[in-house]
């Protein structure tokens, strides 16, 4: 398996009336095909800014952003536009459209496309059924709950047959039971379809559940990656061991508060 995505000193820098911030500092990083790879960090660290500039969502302000073969630097508006749609997204909020009901919520980035709405629908059942939703196709979001919104959400994701997909925090929203299941159905869709899942997350046991390799980032840098269980289990930097401790101590807090 080759390398689907491909960071080269990456650095992103905000400017704002109060000055800069430099959200990524020369951030090199090399993801495979076929993974499932995970970013962690603590709030503030980069993590959100390190996943929109996979697909130029945030655009860097100097180095090289290659995904699958092209670096996405040098494509125009047109070329952009068109290696986003084989990059899916879900966050943390779903982003459904209120307004539709489910099958039209997955089926809307095809009929964006210009697919007919009813080629566009027949895919969107498809893709409900393998997300465990197909009783709930005419259904509308409200009246769903967030891991049935999220799986609305993945549905969506595939719907251009992504070879990527980026999930922006996309269980802490939830409660443990529904994050797992979630996570189960993340490794079904990386299993069957060879889909590269990239999960951004503060949550170490997201990451130890369902992760190959990891990265972590502090501060917009790259202090560590390798294995899950490597990097975890034996951090080589103190920045390392220090984020962990800190997840660990983070998610043990939010256990207790949810009584887990």
């Amino acid at each position: 398996m080759g390398t689907i995505v491909e960071f080269k000193n990456v650095t992103k820098i905000f400017s704002s009336a109060y000055g800069t911030t430099k959200a990524l500092d020369d951030v090199n990083l090399q993801i495979n095909e076929g993974d499932i790879y995970g970013v962690i960090g603590m709030s503030g660290a980069g993590k959100s800014t390190l996943i929109r500039c996979i697909n130029l969502l945030e655009k860097p302000t100097s180095g090289e952003v290659i995904t699958d073969g092209d670096d996405l630097m040098t494509l125009s508006e047109r070329q952009l536009r068109e290696k986003r749609k084989h990059i899916g997204m879900i966050f943390q909020h779903f982003n459904l459209l209120m307004q539709k009901n489910v099958v039209d919520n997955v089926a809307f980035p095809l009929t964006a496309a210009g697919v007919p709405r009813k080629e566009a629908r027949a895919k969107a059942t498809e893709l409900l059924e393998v997300v465990g939703l197909k009783e709930k196709v005419k259904s509308y979001p409200a009246s769903l709950s967030g891991g049935q919104m999220q799986r609305v959400a993945i549905a969506r994701a595939l719907a251009q047959d992504p070879k990527i997909l980026l999930c922006d925090e996309a269980t802490s929203a939830l409660d443990p039971e529904t994050t797992a299941s979630i996570l189960n159905l993340l490794q079904k869709i990386n299993r069957e379809y060879n889909i590269t899942i990239i999960i951004i997350t503060h949550a170490m046991s997201v990451v130890r559940k369902v992760c190959s390799h990891v990265a972590i980032l502090s501060d917009g840098k790259i202090v560590e990656t390798g294995l899950v269980n490597e990097v975890f289990d034996n951090p080589k930097t103190e920045e390392g061991r220090l984020l962990i401790s800190k997840a660990e101590e983070s998610e043990r807090r939010e256990k207790e508060q949810k009584g887990v």
